[in-house]
């Protein structure tokens, strides 16, 4: 795909975005059944299907050192090549990811890409339709100022723990205030917004389970996939 016909491609799917957006109600908070109807929607838009939703916020969760930041940068290269990920095929529509990273540094990343593109073979035009964030005070404008720029089809925030900005993430409220702006980004531009999180220590012997999760419950109940 051409650079012109990529802009032409995302020029049209946010035309698409506005005018479904301008069909429903003035009061934006306020939906009838009539028009959710006509809508017609026949099947939930998946941006890997039967997997991970399109839009709305999802969780990768596991111990220390088990591969998460690996998997998710398989996703990303998945994405922006426009193939499966995990045997699942992609249904997106941008191939576009920004990839907020607070774990691993610049050249930790460039070192990682390098050594998992042997295999994932994406080229360098697909490697720039992956935007990695460094160091940034503020995620949120972040984010939402490239997604203004340039939408994507995710929004991968490695990790949680990290961009938690309450003063306690055992706390149900703090958590759901939190999420609540992750799940806004997510509605706002039509895209999936998966953290990166990490279970306790005491719970690592476990069989896998949401519930072994650091933190609130709140955060398992926030994700449409986890």
């Amino acid at each position: 795909m051409n650079e012109t016909s990529y802009t032409d491609m995302i020029k049209a799917e946010l035309q698409q975005i506005n005018s479904s957006g301008k069909q429903t109600t003035d009061n934006k908070h306020i939906i009838r059944g009539g028009e959710l109807l006509q809508m017609e929607v026949e099947e939930v838009p998946m941006l890997f299907a039967d997997l991970i939703p399109r839009i709305g916020l999802v969780a990768e969760v596991g111990a220390s050192d088990t591969g998460k930041s690996m998997l998710y940068r398989q996703m990303a290269m998945s994405i922006v090549k426009g193939s499966d990920f995990l045997g699942f095929k992609y249904t997106g529509r941008f191939q576009n990811v920004i990839f907020v990273s607070t774990e691993d540094d610049m050249q930790a990343t460039a070192f990682l890409l390098r050594k998992q593109n042997k295999t994932m073979k994406i080229t360098i035009e697909q490697a720039n339709r992956i935007r990695f964030v460094y160091d940034v005070d503020n995620v949120i404008e972040a984010i939402r100022n490239a997604l203004t720029e340039e939408p994507a089809d995710a929004v991968i925030i490695d990790a949680y723990s990290d961009v938690f900005t309450g003063k306690d993430s055992k706390d149900a409220t703090q958590t759901r205030q939190f999420l609540n702006e992750y799940g806004k980004i997510a509605k706002d531009f039509g895209c999936c917004v998966a953290f990166l999180h990490h279970t306790g220590k005491r719970t690592e012997d476990l069989a896998p389970s949401k519930n072994n999760a650091v933190g609130s419950q709140s955060f398992e109940a926030k994700m449409r996939l986890m």
